[in-house]
């Protein structure tokens, strides 16, 4: 079954479904961000590629790098034809929001740690406030 559910159930179909998985994969993970245009010109890119799978009778991996390139090649291509203002904005986007990510955890275990200290602290003091035995000794005159 191709990726689209186009091609009929047959013994390679399993085959063609996985190459097809992971060229796109390789394809899609070439890319720093995932934005609308990024979308757009995958989506475009995987229905050419399925309508090929299609047309043929077995594809392989080694089929679809020889007809479409390289995935590194295909991602530069992209690259080399798209905006370069709307490229660095959506970098700086994107390592604006890991910075902030990056931030957040950080202040969250700060938080946690601080907090178990406190607890911890806590703990010590009521443990060391508690009278276990005590000992009383009567004297006789």
């Amino acid at each position: 079954m191709l990726l689209g559910g186009r091609m009929e159930e047959n013994m390679s179909g399993n085959s063609i479904d996985n190459d097809l998985k992971h060229y796109f994969k390789a394809i899609k993970s070439l890319f720093p961000t995932y934005g609308d245009h990024e979308k757009d010109f995958l989506s475009v890119f995987m229905e050419e590629v399925k309508e090929y799978a299609s047309s043929v009778s077995s594809l392989d991996y080694a089929q679809l790098v020889s007809h479409f390139g390289e995935p590194n090649i295909i991602a530069s291509d992209y690259f080399a034809n798209a905006d370069t203002a709307y490229l660095q904005k959506r970098i700086k986007t994107a390592k604006y929001v890991k910075t902030c990510v990056v931030v957040v955890i950080v202040l969250a275990l700060i938080g946690v740690g601080v907090k178990v200290g406190f607890a911890y602290k806590s703990y010590v003091e009521g443990k060391d406030a508690y009278i276990h035995a005590t000992e009383t000794v009567i004297e006789e005159n």
